[in-house]
């Protein structure tokens, strides 16, 4: 393997690492904050349905409650875990955690749902809860753009390395020619050989390192 096929690798590996890097932290950080919307919606829905059987008496769900954002689901159940009310979009076999405040994640059948409920007078329950499929499938979205671009960012670093690591090592192949010149033939055609001058190689490294 040459030297400049070396430097070119090192040059698409640092690229690479770099992107990975980068692409990992937005990955989590949009992952992040995406979970961290949705447990706010969630609890922000139970609570206003605790608040509706506490302060005004209601039994169940009205219609304020059943409709709220895209996807989430409320469920109210009786001290003894049956269901009382629901709004529509219920996961069956969707059962409430333990009392008190508790957010989860629960797996039922093949889909995951984080849920958080809120014990009430009387041990009711009330359950608000969404699918994370739309976080997974953003997340995959994402996932998939990132590999993309560094597939593209790969091929880009690869040529770009090659053409730097060419004129980096330019000056050394002046100073190896002239090196090849000087080893051959008597010690005149070496002095009158038509060999680039030191000024030039020293200009043409000094080119080629800015160009670095």
């Amino acid at each position: 393997m040459t030297i400049r096929v070396r430097l070119a690798l090192i040059y698409v590996g640092a690229i690479v690492v770099t992107i990975g890097l980068v692409g990992a932290l937005v990955w989590w950080q949009l992952g992040s904050a995406l979970r961290t919307s949705l447990d706010q919606t969630l609890q922000t829905r139970a609570a206003a349905v605790v608040s509706g059987l506490e302060n005004n008496g209601q039994s169940g769900l009205q219609e304020g409650d059943a409709t709220g954002a895209a996807g989430v689901f409320v469920a109210i159940f009786d001290a003894q875990a049956r269901m009382i009310d629901s709004s529509p979009g219920i996961p069956p076999g969707l059962v409430p955690p333990a009392t008190g405040v508790v957010s989860a994640d629960l797996a039922l059948g093949t889909s995951t749902y984080a849920v958080h409920a809120i014990t009430a007078q009387g041990g009711v329950r009330v359950v608000a809860g969404s699918s994370l499929s739309g976080i997974k499938g953003t997340l995959d979205q994402l996932t998939g753009s990132l590999v993309l671009v560094g597939l593209i960012a790969s091929v880009a670093s690869l040529v770009g390395g090659w053409l730097i690591a060419g004129r980096a090592l330019r000056p050394v192949n002046m100073i190896t020619g002239i090196c090849a010149i000087a080893g051959f033939g008597s010690a005149r055609s070496r002095l009158s050989a038509s060999a680039p001058s030191i000024p030039g190689i020293l200009k043409s490294s000094n080119s080629a390192a800015g160009c670095v």
